[in-house]
């Protein structure tokens, strides 16, 4: 979200661990910035705040959310806009891709998903959902996207990205 008053960038798969990379945070972090980082307990993923340090008393993180959400990450950034009296919701979500090994399934990020989008109706201010969900937004003939379009429509989230964020010619990275 950038403008001429803030400045937040919002990153997914950061990789950083919850100790140990402190000097990498800190080469990532330009002067006037913080940051504040959720990495996964375990190896991959993560999810990592950068911000105008000035702007520290108006924001508030979090990365728990009132329901289990085993199938992707977040990280929960409230930014209380004060000059015009708005308060930004920003969901920051990483889904890993589906595999044998970790179990998830595209069945369990849709009903996962779908309570997110449920909190976003409910709460006060602007939901922003942005990310990396691993998901084909372009393909919406495959049955799981189409779901979730429809789901995304039937809640009246819209999908700013319009063209491929992948080097597959995908869509896999939202701005809704």
């Amino acid at each position: 979200i950038l403008d001429n008053s803030l400045d937040i960038l919002l990153l997914t798969e950061t990789w950083l661990r919850e100790t140990g990379d402190e000097g990498k945070c800190l080469d990532l972090t330009p002067a006037g910035y913080s940051m504040k980082s959720f990495p996964r307990p375990s190896h991959g993923g993560g999810i990592a705040v950068i911000y105008r340090t000035s702007l520290a008393s108006n924001l508030s993180f979090a990365t728990s959310l009132p329901f289990a959400h085993p199938s992707f990450e977040v990280a929960h950034v409230t930014l209380a806009l004060c000059a015009q009296q708005k308060t930004l919701q920003i969901f920051c979500i990483y889904r890993p891709p589906p595999s044998p090994k970790n179990k998830l399934t595209d069945s369990m990020f849709l009903n996962d998903f779908h309570e997110l989008l449920d909190l976003c109706n409910g709460i006060n201010g602007i939901p922003v959902i942005l990310g990396d969900t691993n998901f084909h937004f372009n393909k919406p003939t495959l049955p799981s996207v189409a779901k979730l379009v429809g789901m995304l429509d039937d809640l009246r989230f819209c999908q700013s990205v319009d063209k491929p964020t992948h080097v597959g010619g995908n869509i896999l990275d939202w701005v809704m």
